[in-house]
């Protein structure tokens, strides 16, 4: 009885410096997470970065944060002609760190983040990297042009790429800014699902000037910028929340 109860005081000393380890880590990298929780209980690390507050993970959410339900769409035809809020999965065994895809009538609806957080307009995402390119994000070391794709990625969860300064190439120097962008894929408008691992695609809530199209920001394994394009509403993109 003596011996197990110097073994379970030795496990548990080792958890102890384990999580001290950890907790060091955290704190040496410069990264503060706070959280936040939406209406079903599923719980997103947060991150500030500048003067904005930004989600650290995918939204995951199967309701708006009234309680009603999102359509959950599998069929690719259905997909491919829906005209209304849906969402789709992706990444079914480990949608926990790669989120839900949903189609931009979600984003439209302004009740898919929680409670006093919002999808990102077009001017908030770029007020994100402009904010990244003069603080010393670019990959390159400039201050000129956008290169901070890799202080976006996080250091998992992305394809290997021989090109310098982009996410998939040597994957611990990434995620300077915590925000910790995954490779999650998108469905595109025929319904196929495309790009895992390799290119993580989130909407904003703005328009084009054509109203089938919406802005988006991609983070690509193999580039070294955040680009900035528009796409048709019928995509399933992933989504981050800023807090308003």
């Amino acid at each position: 009885m003596k011996k197990s109860y110097i073994y379970f005081s030795g496990a548990i000393l080792i958890v102890i410096m384990l999580l001290s380890l950890q907790g060091c880590e955290k704190e040496a990298e410069g990264i503060q997470y706070g959280f936040v929780s939406d209406i079903e209980g599923n719980e997103y690390r947060t991150v500030t970065i500048g003067t904005q507050e930004w989600m650290a993970d995918n939204l995951r959410t199967t309701k708006y944060n009234d309680g009603t339900d999102i359509s959950l769409v599998t069929n690719s035809f259905i997909w491919q002609t829906l005209e209304t809020p849906g969402y789709a999965i992706y990444a079914i065994d480990d949608f926990e760190v790669y989120g839900y895809l949903y189609n931009w009538y979600v984003v439209n609806t302004c009740k898919v983040c929680p409670s006093g957080w919002h999808v990102p307009s077009d001017e908030e995402w770029s007020e994100l990297i402009d904010y990244l390119v003069v603080n010393g994000y670019n990959s390159d070391g400039t201050q000129i042009s956008n290169s901070v794709a890799k202080s976006l990625a996080a250091k998992d969860y992305w394809s290997e790429s021989d090109t310098d300064g982009a996410p998939g190439n040597n994957l611990s120097l990434n995620n300077s800014t915590g925000f910790s962008a995954v490779g999650g894929g998108y469905r595109d408008d025929f319904g196929r699902f495309q790009g895992f691992n390799a290119m993580g695609k989130f909407w904003s809530s703005t328009l084009s000037e054509y109203p089938t199209s919406a802005y988006y920001y991609n983070i690509s394994y193999n580039t070294r910028n955040v680009l900035r394009h528009t796409l048709y509403i019928t995509n399933g993109f992933s989504i981050r929340c800023v807090k308003d």
